[in-house]
């Protein structure tokens, strides 16, 4: 009994990771789980996005065809002009946290069906992210085609967009700290260099002179 419950636990354990585990990290980058919903409820899998590293740089995507079944979903959402849904794990870093420990969510982007049947299935997927592997926001968008309600592929036609913040710009510290270390120098050469009898003495030999130009000009006054 002691066995049959420990093979037990480890399956539930296996089951709830694989399924919370949204980001896969491979030799040639990592890949994103994308899934979405037709109804609002049950989400699927729609493909991956596939980053060449943690900060979003490059990106591609791959998709599975719609399956027939999945088109009429589309279809019949679309003319009761119901939403569909798109879904990104918000961690991309950190795989094995992220699959125990719960951390992150999901983050979710919504069109009308319609538009994306009226587009022919042809999208624009937009993925924000921190620099840092971490997903910030989602955007889809799809561009208006037609509005017979009819779906002519059966594959995606995406343009996907990974978008990191610029880097604000650094202050130059060690330019600085170099330039104020140069003036320190300086002052500490000049003080250290022989000076003459004028440029020690000055401050006394001034008011000295001045003395003198004036007991010089009052001698000269003609006396009445």
């Amino acid at each position: 009994m002691g066995c049959q419950s420990c093979v037990l636990f480890l399956l539930v354990a296996l089951i709830y990771g694989t399924t919370k585990l949204q980001v896969i990290a491979k030799e040639d980058g990592y890949v994103l789980i994308l899934e979405h919903s037709f109804n609002g409820e049950k989400f699927v899998k729609r493909g991956e996005i596939v980053l060449s590293d943690l900060k979003g740089e490059q990106a591609t995507i791959t998709q599975d065809p719609l399956s027939d079944e999945e088109k009429t979903a589309l279809l019949e959402a679309s003319k009761e002009n119901r939403m569909y849904k798109l879904r990104v794990w918000s961690q991309v870093d950190g795989v094995s946290s992220n699959s125990n420990s719960g951390e992150g969510c999901w983050i979710t982007s919504y069109t009308y069906a319609k538009f994306l049947s009226d587009s022919n299935l042809s999208d624009i997927i937009t993925v924000n992210m921190d620099g840092l592997g971490n997903v910030v926001s989602l955007n889809i968008g799809t561009s208006l085609q037609k509005s017979d309600f009819v779906i002519d592929n059966d594959e995606f036609d995406t343009t996907i967009e990974v978008k990191v913040p610029n880097q604000a710009p650094v202050p130059d510290t060690h330019g600085f700290l170099h330039k104020m270390e140069k003036e320190k120098r300086e002052k500490e050469i000049q003080a250290k260099e022989p000076q003459s009898v004028l440029g020690k003495y000055w401050i006394y030999l001034v008011p000295v002179g001045i003395f003198l130009l004036m007991s010089n000009a009052m001698q000269q006054q003609p006396q009445q």
